[in-house]
Order: structure tokens, then sequence, then C-alpha cells
């Protein structure tokens, strides 16, 4: 093969390779966990793009286990300025008492709120509070944990969706 064919067919090669890291669109980054427990079940996701992470999370109760602790791993680490989203807590017929009562957080590392609310409902129904926060010295986040605090008995599910930046 002359010369110039493999100088072209190299600087093609190249071109094509590194076109991925200049096409502008950046991929968000997913860690995932859930289980099954003796006081109910619960399942969070996380997904890291270059400017947002995306926080959301689900666990169910079917009897009141007192404090939970749950830890959430991360890609990599970010920098969290401020955070939006919500916190929710649903309770349903049947059981035992048919009420809800959760404190839920949302910490960093070094147990930091990121988010947190004592969240309360009084037979079948539900409840959703926004949250909005900024800091003023950025969070510098390597880990999560989603902590529960649940005392009333009665199925309740409590759900987190925050995006922090």
């Amino acid at each position: 093969m002359p010369r110039s064919i493999k100088v072209r067919v190299t600087i093609c090669f190249l071109a094509f390779a590194i076109l991925p890291f200049f096409s502008g669109k950046a991929h968000a980054q997913s860690t995932s966990g859930s289980a099954t427990t003796s006081w109910g079940n619960y399942g969070w996701q996380v997904d890291q793009a270059p400017v947002t992470t995306t926080f959301t999370s689900i666990a169910g109760f079917h009897t009141p286990p007192g404090l939970v602790q749950i830890g959430v791993n991360l890609s990599h680490a970010t920098t969290v300025h401020e955070v939006h989203g919500n916190i929710s807590l649903a309770t349903w017929a049947g059981g035992s008492c048919g009420n809800g009562s959760i404190i839920a957080q949302v910490l960093d590392q070094n147990l930091n709120a990121i988010a947190a609310m004592k969240l309360q409902v009084f037979g079948p129904g539900t409840t959703n509070v926004p949250i909005t926060g900024t800091f003023t010295t950025p969070l510098q986040v390597t880990s999560l944990f989603l902590q529960y605090f649940v005392d009333l008995c009665g199925a309740q599910t409590v759900s987190v969706s925050l995006v922090m930046s």
C-alpha cells in the first residue's frame, strides 16, 4: 500500500475514533439498586450526566422498621449546588392501622442532608412535597444514603425524585 494511502487511512481511522468525544452528545452514567427485606422493599436509580444528577427511589413498608439506612452508589463524584424535586408518601387501605408516618432523608457520604422531609398521612391517601434548595457551600458528593424513620403501622410507600446540579 502506498504511503499516502496509509496516511489517509490512519487519519480517517483516528477521525472516526475520536468523533464521539466531539459530537456534543453527553451520555448519562447510571447506577441502581434494589432489595426485598423483612420490612418491605426498595429500589433506587442515579443517572449522572455532565451537568445534572437525577436520583429516584421508591420504598414500600409493610411493617414499621424504625430507622433504615440504604447505601446508594454513584458512578463518579459530583458537586451539588442546588436540588429540586419531590418527596411523596402514600398510605394504603388495610394493614393494621392504615396510617403512614415517615422521615425521609437523602444524605451525602458525610451524612449532610441534601433533602429531608417528615411526612404523615392519616388513613388511605397521599401527600407530595416539593423540594427546592441551594447550597451556599457546594457539596462534594461521592455517595448517597437514603435514610428512613418509619414509626406508624400500616402499608406505606415513599417516593423520592430529585435533580441535583
